[in-house]
């Protein structure tokens, strides 16, 4: 029996340092996601000096997650998704490319699942310039959200292999209606 007591006692500091490692992580997903959620309001209210401030501690936070993570990807993804959002969301609103999810250096599936979010952000912004009568600025946005469809729609696999990408390509279509029936109502209007 001493020898499995001592192996039992080997194996502590390898639990030690999971619990350590699950704990950060857990930790860093909530701020990550927290931070995003800050930058895409700072994006949308053209706060650009908060913006950088807040981009540059997403960016610490992703470096961290990324030296913590590994065999709780099940966590991070989350987190991986919405700076996937945001570094999409702002691309295009820079009227820029939207990064890779090599650019990046995350996740194929979360990469995905960020830049479908990011259409929901793209309908608002298009619906702030509706009504701030910036009709081609909202044409701009309803066309990235068209391309995001398009490119994204092709990607057909179970969601064993691109967790919640299926629902989530249902959200960008229905929201990409949504958006072309609002521009086609602004139309009526101005021509009125």
């Amino acid at each position: 029996m001493s020898n499995f007591s001592e192996t039992v006692k080997s194996l502590v500091p390898y639990f030690d340092d999971l619990e350590r490692r699950h704990d950060a992580v857990l930790l860093l997903s909530r701020h990550i996601v927290r931070l995003c959620a800050k930058a895409i309001k700072e994006i949308h209210t053209e706060e650009k000096d908060a913006l950088l401030g807040t981009l540059g501690e997403i960016e610490a936070k992703i470096n961290e997650m990324k030296a913590v993570d590994q065999g709780f990807e099940n966590i991070s993804e989350h987190c991986y998704q919405e700076y996937a959002e945001i570094k999409c969301f702002l691309a295009i609103s820079e009227q820029a490319e939207i990064p890779s999810h090599a650019d990046l250096a995350i996740p194929p599936a979360a990469y995905l699942c960020g830049v479908a979010d990011c259409v929901g952000e793209l309908k608002r912004a298009l619906q702030i310039a509706l009504k701030d009568g910036e009709g081609q600025k909202a044409e701009y946005f309803f066309q990235r959200m068209s391309d995001i469809y398009d490119n994204i729609m092709v990607v057909k696999y179970s969601s064993a292999l691109v967790g919640p990408l299926k629902q989530k390509q249902d959200m960008v279509r229905s929201s990409l209606d949504h958006a072309r029936t609002e521009l086609l109502m602004a139309r009526i209007v101005q021509k009125g």
